[in-house]
């Protein structure tokens, strides 16, 4: 519907009666986009008025009794016509809309979950003997929430987060054993989880799992990897299996699934969102904002926030450190297979595709020292290397170009093969299925960082 100029003044001169000239000061233009163009009710926008006061008080479950969305995510705010251009646009109108949006963003995923859900009822079942949710879901009582982790999806960052966890792993953490013991649980708490683009979560786990000197995943994955493309590698550590091969590996698991690795495997295999129902979505290519809003829907106090805001800040020194740490500690282990200098190598090319280094800077270690090199000396080094790098912002890119080098060497045919692997998660978490940076790789290819 066409509005008038006559038509907006009737509006603005009801909104005044309804002494709507506070929100007009505050949000001055958005108020009038916001009943006009979007339809939104004055109760409706008054109940959001003074974004910090409502982060206060909003609780789970005046966050499931938003029952219409309040923007459209698709159409700009400054198509609007009274908001265009806005001369009163304020801090506090972006604060609201941003707000909006990421709510309008978890209920449009919880819309296509349930939606695909029904379409395809049986389709989503787990593939494992042993059920995965049961060992991957863990209930808070201090928070009154439950937690579905899914590997390569921030899972170690909100364990250590909500249960101050130290250690990898889920060891002395209160998982959910017994379903129908969980079952008043699962009515009143807070049930979330993240995802994270299939092809993309696939990527990240050949870097930090085979690419990186990682030997525990060399002997399980890498080894069965190597042979599986070619039965005469019988003297590989596992250390040299190629993307292609680990891709290869991945779709050939799928006969026989109780032997995956929980890393690699179906997401919706991890939390069956489809029989267990999930109060909000995160992904991690929203994670602070979704991140935040679950922060602020569980009222966390602020030394919870605090840690929040210190991991997220310092999350690239404590890869380092932590790189650094298993290096040293499976050296032994890791120089039956390589040299330090490759071993190293690897570690410097693997940071610089997490965009932590620059791609400029060239490592500074020599083959013929780098024997003598201790964990103090590497770190500082290293850190020294984050801190040069911090200016060139050609870094963030370093990923991207990276994930399109790894998937031009996989034959399109394969390609198709795990298309059909990780087509269910495309389909229920809402991510393409075939993207053009996995099926068209080679056109975007802008590195060599697999070329040791």
């Amino acid at each position: 519907m066409q509005y008038t100029a006559s038509v907006v003044n009737q509006q603005k001169m009801k909104m005044c009666r309804c002494r709507i000239k506070i929100y007009m000061a505050v949000f001055s233009g958005m108020a009038i986009c916001l009943l006009l163009r979007e339809k939104v009710s004055y109760s409706e926008l008054t109940n959001w008025h003074h974004t910090q006061e409502r982060r206060l008080y909003l609780d789970f479950k005046k966050m499931k009794s938003i029952t219409e969305p309040m923007i459209n995510i698709n159409a700009s705010t400054t198509e609007c016509g009274s908001c265009k251009n806005d001369y009163y646009s304020t801090t506090a109108t972006k604060v609201l809309n941003t707000e909006l949006i990421y709510l309008d963003n978890n209920k449009q995923r919880l819309e296509r979950l349930s939606r695909i859900c029904k379409q395809k009822p049986n389709t989503f079942k787990h593939k494992s003997k042993r059920n995965p949710y049961i060992f991957n879901t863990f209930v808070s009582d201090r928070h009154n929430l439950i937690f579905c982790q899914i590997q390569k999806a921030a899972s170690t960052f909100w364990k250590r987060i909500i249960f101050n966890q130290t250690t990898p792993g889920t060891r002395g953490l209160p998982s959910i054993t017994n379903l129908g013991v969980a079952e008043d649980k699962f009515k009143h708490y807070f049930k979330f989880l993240f995802v994270r683009d299939p092809y993309n979560r696939l990527f990240s786990g050949y870097i930090d799992k085979l690419f990186n000197p990682n030997v525990m995943y060399w002997k399980a994955v890498g080894i069965p990897a190597k042979r599986l493309s070619n039965p005469e590698a019988k003297r590989s550590c596992g250390h040299d299996v190629t993307f292609a091969e680990f891709i290869n590996y991945i779709i050939a698991l799928e006969k026989t699934p109780d032997r995956r690795d929980r890393h690699f495997f179906s997401m919706y295999e991890h939390c069956a969102p489809c029989e267990h129902k999930i109060d909000y979505i995160g992904k991690m290519e929203t994670f602070r904002n979704d991140s935040k809003f679950i922060l602020d829907t569980l009222k966390m106090d602020n030394s919870i926030r605090n840690q929040f805001e210190y991991m997220l800040s310092n999350s690239s020194i404590n890869e380092i450190i932590n790189i650094a740490n298993r290096l040293f500690q499976f050296k032994t282990k890791i120089l039956k297979c390589m040299t330090m200098y490759d071993a190293v190598l690897r570690i410097w090319r693997q940071l610089q595709i997490k965009g932590i280094l620059s791609r400029q800077i060239v490592i500074p270690f020599k083959p013929d020292t780098v024997v003598k090199l201790t964990k103090s000396k590497f770190i500082k080094t290293v850190l020294e290397a984050y801190k040069s790098s911090k200016s060139d912002v050609s870094k963030k890119s370093n990923k991207q170009d990276a994930f399109s080098e790894a998937y031009s060497t996989v034959p399109r045919q394969t390609l198709m093969r795990l298309k059909q692997v990780v087509e269910n998660d495309c389909v229920l978490f809402g991510y393409v299925t075939e993207p053009k940076r996995v099926f068209n790789a080679q056109s975007f290819v802008k590195s060599n960082f697999f070329k040791l």
